[in-house]
């Protein structure tokens, strides 16, 4: 039996990895680093707006001439998933769907568009002002998420739909 060694095989896999196209999303000459400061996105209409449009502005930044305008639509859905004997909700799931489109400043046309989908779980058993604090917080981790989500599919786009 032979053995390979890691580091050989690892610099192989590298080297197809180069073949392939593969780049690094922020290297200085990529696409997706072009997007960084280049998307405005329209104002927030409620607190999960609000949370989804902070935590774009992190990942992508806020710039001065924006080249892109982006909207975003938010969907959220409590579902009861855990039921007491006297039929109250122990447990909701938050389901959370941003479906957004992003266009060109100029002409207004929309060059790309996709949606986001996650969920999150909070507990109801405790306090109102317990349950309240539980629910708020899974709303901000789902914003996360899905903010997270649109980043990713922004940056992970083809070479040849790059806006």
């Amino acid at each position: 039996m032979w053995s390979l060694d890691r580091r050989a095989v690892m610099l192989g896999a590298l080297a197809m990895l180069g073949g392939c196209g593969f780049a690094p999303v922020y290297a200085p000459e990529s696409e997706a680093r072009a997007l960084l400061g280049a998307i405005e996105i329209d104002p927030p209409r409620d607190r999960a707006g609000y949370l989804l449009v902070r935590h774009l502005e992190e990942r992508l930044g806020r710039g001065a001439q924006p080249r892109f305008g982006m909207s975003v639509a938010i969907e959220l859905t409590p579902e009861r998933m855990a039921i007491s004997e006297d039929n109250v909700a122990t447990r909701i799931n938050l389901l959370g769907k941003a479906t957004y489109a992003v266009r060109s400043r100029e002409t207004g046309k929309v060059l790309t568009s996709g949606v986001a989908q996650s969920f999150v779980g909070y507990s109801t058993t405790g306090s109102t002002a317990a349950t309240r604090a539980a629910q708020t917080d899974a709303q901000d981790r789902l914003m996360v998420i899905l903010g997270d989500q649109i980043v990713m599919q922004l940056m992970a786009m083809p070479r040849e739909a790059a806006i």
